[in-house]
């Protein structure tokens, strides 16, 4: 567990590293990737370039070998300045309810027990129903296996895991209160291998010309229901 006084974890869990990378939110936003370099059913350090401040609460996606992401509320309780514009954070869980005798299976399995990814998929992340299963019924309709995220933290958490397999994200121009712009922009830095399309709706076409000339989008999808221009905009 962790001291709140001093902000130093008492070791009272197994300790360990994970060949994984977690990702931190402020509030629904995506900070960014950083490197487990110590984890415990209490706590996690990380080493990433983003800067985060102490004292600052944060949302911790953690990815783990073999089962789905965990998502755990947890607080910055230290942060150091390495070489290379390293960052070094220190994480304290605030709830380990329902996580603990998971992250200590993922301590204590052997290396390389993992499951197979399955056939590469194409994500969905639309905040409205209806408009979601249908645009995933039409991906199937062209031969593509589909997932749906209705918020972009149920994204990044399908993203992460690795059996998910995502090659291409399709992202609603207005995902609940955010801007699916700012998950195309994720995509880019964490996962630029990922194919990024976006549905334009009612954006303007002098800002479709300038995201395409930034590069960070592949391609945009007027009409869902299009299904000859939904299978080009999947198409690398």
């Amino acid at each position: 567990m962790w001291s709140s006084r001093t902000g130093v974890e008492r070791r009272q869990h197994r300790r360990g590293a994970l060949p994984v990378a977690a990702v931190l939110f402020r509030k629904q936003k995506a900070i960014g990737r950083f490197d487990v370099c110590d984890l415990s059913a209490g706590g996690v350090m990380l080493t990433g370039r983003r800067e985060v401040a102490p004292d600052e609460p944060v949302r911790v996606l953690l990815p783990l070998p073999g089962r789905e992401p965990l998502v755990i509320e947890g607080r910055v309780v230290r942060t150091s300045r390495g070489p290379n514009q390293t960052n070094t954070l220190a994480i304290r869980f605030l709830s380990t309810v329902g996580t603990r005798a998971t992250i200590q299976d993922a301590l204590d399995a052997p290396p390389g027990r993992c499951a197979p990814p399955e056939a590469s998929a194409v994500l969905v992340v639309m905040d409205e129903g209806h408009s979601r299963d249908h645009l995933v019924d039409r991906i199937a309709r062209v031969g593509r296996r589909a997932l749906a995220a209705p918020t972009p933290l149920d994204a990044v958490r399908l993203l992460e895991d690795l059996r998910a397999n995502i090659d291409a994200v399709v992202v609603d121009m207005r995902v609940g209160d955010l801007d699916g712009v700012d998950l195309m922009t994720y995509l880019e830095e964490e996962h630029p291998g990922v194919r990024r399309v976006l549905l334009r709706g009612e954006l303007r076409p002098s800002a479709v010309g300038l995201m395409q000339a930034s590069t960070f989008v592949h391609a945009f999808v007027a009409d869902p229901s299009d299904e000859d221009a939904l299978r080009a905009a999947l198409v690398p």
